[in-house]
């Protein structure tokens, strides 16, 4: 895309041809540069969203690890209160045959008195 300053070439303005045709090429350089600067504007815009991408998908990441962490400490406490759950019911149980021995014990206790007393009333 070289154009020429000039379009006739004559003997004494070959020196003239050639320096526009040296500036013509300066300037058909400076303009590939200057659409270059979009392109370049381009991929600066695309590294960014690139990077943006990895901070979200790092942000993501983390936030899945910590839900993650999150839920296995729930895990543990509601592991834990089911423990304590079972050990309070078994506690129960064990205060409630306690009690039933107890009251089997005074009942006995009961009887024998009454024994004893008629016996010795007789």
């Amino acid at each position: 895309m070289v154009e020429y300053c000039h379009s006739e070439v004559r003997g004494d303005d070959r020196i003239a041809d050639k320096a526009c045709v040296v500036q013509c090429l300066f300037g058909e350089a400076k303009l590939t540069r200057l659409k270059a600067r979009p392109t370049l504007s381009a991929v600066l815009e695309a590294e960014e969203r690139e990077d943006l991408i990895l901070e979200l998908q790092n942000a993501i990441t983390d936030l899945h690890q910590e839900m993650s962490l999150k839920e296995q400490q729930e895990l543990h406490k509601l592991q834990h209160l089911l423990q304590l759950e079972t050990r309070v019911k078994e506690l129960q149980e064990q205060t409630q045959s306690s009690e039933e021995t107890i009251a089997q014990l005074r009942q006995e206790l009961n009887e024998r008195t009454e024994s004893n007393s008629a016996l010795q009333n007789v």
